[in-house]
Order: structure tokens, then C-alpha cells, then sequence
């Protein structure tokens, strides 16, 4: 028998295909999905691996955490948060799908030794023991079982569950954009308040804090710059020069590099374990 969803889990679904309605490759293929984090990895390995804006998304989460705490933190990729949390956890299990990010994160802790375990696996397919916390941020966007990924974690944590994503809105230059030549955008078609609602279907009431955070894109040429900066124009034939003068309000450039500071809010819905009573 097929199994029915409900509204918001269509939703969720749909919220996962680009806007000729397919879903991207990553989505659907795992090695495809393994090849992208080898690649981005790469990059990690020349610089500061925590990014700028996570910093404040890691001072609200441990404000979450115990001393003597057991932590498992679903997708945590590069570790943008991974090691603040075990510093001050007892033990934190990492569930990931990605072989090269478990990797990635090992080598890191050659130097650290801190109490982390390393566990490739769906978190959706994946059978835990019980943890204190269960933390996942912005890892849920190829998981299409979003209602089996939450009730996992409702079932698995002993004292929480926290959910973040930091799906930021437009960069304003492409609000200025759709204002001055209603250029159409491609909006993110997913946000944090899917999962409230979600939450809520499955008698679940979470609560949800919003962390303002900002975000300095950095880019070695012009060139680049107008590139990443037209990726959401749904528009294929904008002008240069056009892109160029709707971000001049919002970039500076110094020692050779063009930085466009974007101001945007993480968001942390957590709940507390409870009976599930509404399937």
C-alpha cells in the first residue's frame, strides 16, 4: 500500500525541485552528492573551516548543552559547529551520509582529541541509541522522509531536540533588482517554518528563537562577483552593467577583493521530547 503524506510534506517535497520542477542531481544521487563535498572540501582545507556567520549560531546552541551532556549532531559536514559542541558535551556522535566530511572532520581532530564518534549513515535510514541532545543544522535538504527524520529525533533524544537552518533571504541587490525591472527571482522554495509547521501536525509545539547574523561574501575578481551575484535572476540575459550598478550600494572592494557584507537570521526551533499522538 502506498503511503500518504499530508500537505506539508508535499510541500516539503516540492520545496526540493528547481523551478522546471525536477530534482536537482544531489538530490538523487548519492555519489553525486559525495563528488560535490570532495570538491567543496578541498577549499575547507585552505583556511578557517568555521564560517564567520556560524560563530553566533554556535553561542545560541550551547546555550542548549550541559556539561555531561551525550550529543548527536546529524549532518554536521565541515564542522562549523561540531567542535564547540564537543568541547563542552560529555561525548557527540556524528551521523553523516558523506564519507569525505567524517574524514574531514577526523583529520581536524587528530589535533583536537575530543570525544567524537563518526557514524556514515542517513540519518533517515539510521537506527541511534538514545542521546541527551539531538542537534541538526542545515542538513534536512536531501532528506525526502522529513516527518520519519523528526519523529527519529523526538524518539532518540532524552532531554532535546533542536532543528537550525540559516536559509538567508535575498541579497538585497536583487530585491533593489525585482523593484527597478520586475526581474523575476528564484526564491529558496524551503525555509524554517515548514519544519514549525510540520512540527506542530505531529502534536509536537516547538519553540523557535531567530539569531540575527551576518554573512561578507568574498570574491577575487569582478568577474566572479557578477557571476554569483545573478545566480537567482530567473532571467537569462540581464545586463551586465545592470548587475554592476544594483550592487554598488552594497560592495566595497579593499586589498583586491570585492566583499558584500549580507545581513540575514539563523533560526533554532528545539522542542522537548514528547509521545507522539497525531500520525
Amino acid at each position: 500500500m502506498k503511503q500518504t503524506i499530508s500537505e506539508l510534506e508535499q510541500l516539503w517535497l516540492d520545496g526540493m525541485k528547481d523551478e522546471n520542477g525536477r530534482l536537482p542531481k544531489r538530490i538523487e544521487d548519492d555519489e553525486e552528492e559525495e563528488q560535490f563535498w570532495r570538491r567543496h572540501l578541498e577549499k575547507k582545507r585552505r583556511g578557517e573551516h568555521v564560517d564567520e556567520y556560524a560563530k553566533e549560531m554556535t553561542k545560541a546552541l550551547l546555550t542548549y548543552i550541559e556539561e555531561g551532556d551525550t550529543v548527536l549532531e546529524i549532518g554536521p559536514g565541515w564542522g562549523n559547529y561540531t567542535f564547540a559542541l564537543a568541547e563542552k558535551a560529555a561525548a557527540l556522535t556524528c551521523v553523516d551520509s558523506s564519507k569525505s566530511c567524517l574524514q574531514f572532520l577526523q583529520r581536524l581532530n587528530q589535533e583536537k582529541q575530543l570525544p567524537l564518534t563518526y557514524v556514515q549513515a542517513k540519518w533517515e535510514d539510521y537506527q541511534p541509541e538514545s542521546h541527551d541532545v539531538i542537534i541538526g543544522v542545515n542538513c534536512f535538504y536531501r532528506i525526502k522522509e522529513i516527518r520519519r527524520a523528526l519523529e527519529r529525533m523526538n524518539a532518540h533524544a532524552k532531554k532535546r531536540a533542536i532543528i537550525g537552518m540559516t536559509t538567508a533571504p535575498m541579497r538585497p541587490h536583487y530585491l533593489d533588482l525585482q523593484a527597478a525591472y520586475g526581474y523575476q527571482l528564484k526564491y529558496p522554495r524551503r525555509d524554517y517554518i515548514h519544519l514549525v509547521h510540520l512540527l506542530y501536525e505531529m502534536g509536537i509545539y516547538a519553540s523557535c528563537n531567530i539569531v540575527p547574523l551576518t554573512k561578507t561574501y568574498r570574491f577575487a575578481s569582478e568577474e566572479a562577483l557578477l557571476k554569483d551575484n545573478s545566480s537567482r535572476l530567473l532571467a537569462a540575459d540581464v545586463d551586465e552593467d545592470v548587475i554592476r550598478q544594483s550592487l554598488a550600494p552594497y560592495v566595497r572592494k579593499k586589498d583586491g577583493v570585492f566583499l558584500y557584507e549580507h545581513q540575514f537570521y539563523g533560526a533554532l526551533i528545539d522542542w522537548e521530547p514528547v509521545p507522539l499522538t497525531r500520525k
